[in-house]
């Protein structure tokens, strides 16, 4: 099952840091899948940007142009089934949209002051105690703004993105142990 997570940021640079950070999780450590992971930024002037790590339409463009190719050496016409290929791949990748609707991201990046950010992350799976403890060095710089995350996970990832104190456990007994900040 995949989760939604959307971090606010006070700039550009951080919300890019986090997710750089999330992809070295990915990658380096495989402690957690993204499935998407798009800064939304808002200028100065109030325009709103998507930064996408990839662009579906150049990678459609290209994986068609490749199968167009090859049927058209079958054909005994490879250059038009590149260009054939290279169309219809371009128009696939266009209309494809992995995890994140472009519509919802830039109507969140509507609501952004002007010069903060949003970090849209769609995670498949994780290892969520590791996620938490690698983004805790970052604490402070971001804040949870929406997560389709369990309530004792989406309070885990607050206190390892916004530095809020630990929700205590609740013993037996039924009180909730003492907590200092």
């Amino acid at each position: 099952m995949s989760h939604l997570i959307v971090l606010g940021f006070d700039n550009v640079a951080d919300a890019f840091r986090i997710r750089s950070v999330l992809a070295a999780m990915q990658q380096g450590e495989h402690v957690l899948e993204l499935e998407d992971a798009v800064v939304v930024s808002r200028t100065s002037k109030g325009k709103v940007r998507l930064h996408q790590p990839v662009n579906l339409t150049v990678v459609g463009a290209l994986g068609g142009a490749i199968c167009g190719g090859f049927i058209g050496l079958i054909m005994f016409n490879p250059l038009m089934g590149a260009v054939i290929g290279a169309a219809s791949g371009a128009v696939s990748g266009l209309f494809s949209d992995i995890g994140v609707t472009d519509q919802l991201m830039k109507d969140v990046g509507e609501t952004l002051q002007p010069g903060t950010a949003a970090l849209f992350v769609r995670i498949k799976m994780s290892t969520s105690h590791k996620v938490h403890l690698g983004l805790r060095q970052y604490a402070g710089i971001g804040r949870v703004l929406q997560t389709s995350m369990p309530k004792e996970l989406e309070h885990e990832l607050r206190h390892a993105v916004e530095g809020t104190a630990p929700i205590a456990e609740v013993p037996e007994g039924g009180e909730r142990a003492p907590t200092s900040v």
